[in-house]
């Protein structure tokens, strides 16, 4: 074989291993957006305000001693 057509096929082989790579990163990405505890989903209504901290008191107090 040339040197051409080797060097085409690690190219290729590069190409199809990094999408992959990506693919996999996205849906690893995707998967842990999931898991995300109701307190924080409500971080855009509340903000870092004292009503948002009260509620993570009550709903988690683990976490709000973590704080």
């Amino acid at each position: 074989m040339s040197k051409e057509v080797v060097h085409a096929g690690v190219v290729l082989l590069a190409h199809v291993i990094k999408k992959d790579l990506q693919r996999k990163l996205k849906k690893n990405f995707k998967e842990k957006r999931k898991c995300v505890r109701s307190w924080i989903e409500r971080r855009d209504e509340y903000g870092a305000s004292s009503d948002l901290l009260r509620e993570l008191k009550d709903q988690d107090p683990l976490a709000y001693r973590n704080m």
